[in-house]
């Protein structure tokens, strides 16, 4: 039966004999199920003049008819109707032969599709649009379908494509194998592809897996072997293994940044730990590490929380980190219902603050960075609100006030108001606080408890 199916889409039109290939091999030799908005998207950049502006039922339709009714859905993925089709599929077959092809081939386009995918489809930005906000994998996956696939298993058909296809007693200098070669170079140069794909792996939790399976490609190639015989291959591996030292180090020093907050890959990552594969804000490249490095290991690895504002022009936007000290986040999760002063004292030490502003104008660039050292009565004076409301415990966070203006010009930590009045200024932005009184309001002055009081029972 199935090969007289297969007799029958061969009579077709070419364009629908190569969709069904195509479908074909997504679903014999895909690391996972593909959603049909995951097929359709990546259908959509193999031929650009097909499904594209179709309907969701329309191309659902098309490829279900294009495969002979040897596919359906299920659950919102394209599945073979009968695991006999697959089978059938692997046969000898000559029939089948003709809608298929062997799995190194077949590891060869997938591995190819999944680079293109990462240059082309994937803006060269946070995946969520703008600096400093978050997105969710159900965010991604809606926005750019096929990218959670591309993402997590490029290295491994990679590496399966380039095994099978230098194997000994294999002679294959095909163009594909060259191709992936060139797209893999490709991407070791595009600094912001690979901090888009860095993101995405962190949100899909997927980093441990895709960074081994990229250092045993790397690996492999850059055995002596082809250094003559596949000198370009020799070549790209040893770049692809000085990326992955750097992946290393990124992850060994910010994982607990990276798994919480994937987007901060963005941000100040890239001063601390530099890497020539990674692309360095504007502001960084300005400002001396050593005004920045200093407070490195004395406050958390992620901040407590942070404010984002886009101006109202949509140009620039402005985000305000709040950073607790180190000693803070190592004591957090010991305390029980009534610290100790002393060790509220000590946690309420060495918090600072950071006010960023970017511009999205040409290439995403931070036109200001301040850093503002937190006053320690202040912090204090917080936490024994927090304890004294009832808010301290696992299941509750520290309150923390905080906002920016719509202008970007003023923001409040606390009860204290900034205001930026300069930030193009060669000496760094100039800012001017101002305190809120206590006595501006009665309840205020009531629950803010000062810094000596005891506010927690």
């Amino acid at each position: 039966m199935y090969e007289r199916i297969l007799r029958l889409l061969g009579r077709a039109h070419k364009a629908e004999k190569n969709l069904s290939r195509r479908v074909f091999m997504w679903l014999m030799y895909a690391r996972e199920p593909l959603t049909c908005l995951q097929l359709h998207d990546i259908l959509s950049l193999a031929d650009p003049t097909k499904l594209r502006t179709e309907a969701p039922m329309d191309y659902e339709s098309a490829i279900v008819i294009s495969c002979g009714g040897l596919v359906d859905i299920s659950l919102k993925s394209y599945r073979f109707i009968h695991l006999s089709v697959k089978e059938f599929l692997h046969s000898d077959s000559s029939v089948a032969a003709e809608f298929t092809r062997s799995c190194h081939q077949c590891d060869l386009e997938i591995s190819i599709t999944c680079l293109k995918y990462l240059a082309i489809k994937v803006p060269e930005e946070p995946l969520s649009g703008q600096l400093g906000l978050e997105t969710s994998p159900d965010e991604m996956n809606r926005r750019f379908p096929f990218l959670s696939y591309a993402a997590k298993h490029w290295p491994s058909h990679t590496h399966e494509a380039t095994v099978s296809n230098t194997a000994p007693g294999r002679r294959n200098k095909s163009d594909t194998l060259k191709e992936l070669i060139f797209l893999i170079e490709r991407f070791l140069n595009s600094k912001l592809v690979i901090m888009t794909w860095i993101e995405s792996v962190y949100i899909l939790q997927s980093w441990e897996t895709c960074f081994s399976q990229l250092r045993s490609w790397a690996a492999y190639g850059s055995k002596a072997i082809f250094k003559k015989k596949l000198p370009a291959l020799s070549h790209v591996a040893d770049e692809t293994l000085d990326l992955c030292k750097d992946l290393g180090v990124l992850h060994a020093e910010w994982h607990k940044t990276l798994i919480r907050c994937p987007v901060e890959i963005w941000g100040d990552i890239t001063a601390f730990t530099p890497s020539r594969f990674l692309k360095p804000t504007k502001a960084t490249e300005v400002n001396s590490l050593a005004t920045i490095s200093p407070w490195k290991d004395s406050i958390c690895s992620v901040p407590l929380c942070q404010e984002t504002q886009t101006s109202s022009n949509g140009t620039e936007c402005a985000v305000l980190s709040i950073w607790p000290s180190r000693k803070f986040e190592t004591e957090k999760d010991r305390f029980g219902t009534q610290p100790s002063d002393k060790l509220l004292g000590e946690i309420s030490s060495r918090w600072i603050a950071t006010y960023e502003i970017w511009s999205f104008q040409g290439d995403l660039h931070r036109l200001c960075r301040a850093i503002i050292h937190l006053e320690d009565a202040e912090i204090l004076a917080q936490l024994q609100y927090t304890l004294n409301q009832g808010f301290w415990n696992s299941s509750r966070k520290l309150q923390f006030p905080t906002t920016v203006s719509a202008t970007l010009h003023t923001f409040c930590i606390l009860r204290t108001i900034y205001i930026l009045h300069d930030y193009n200024s060669d000496s760094g932005p100039n800012i001017t606080p101002l305190v809120l009184h206590l006595d501006f309001d009665c309840d205020l002055a009531r629950r803010w408890p000062g810094p000596g009081a005891r506010a927690y029972r």
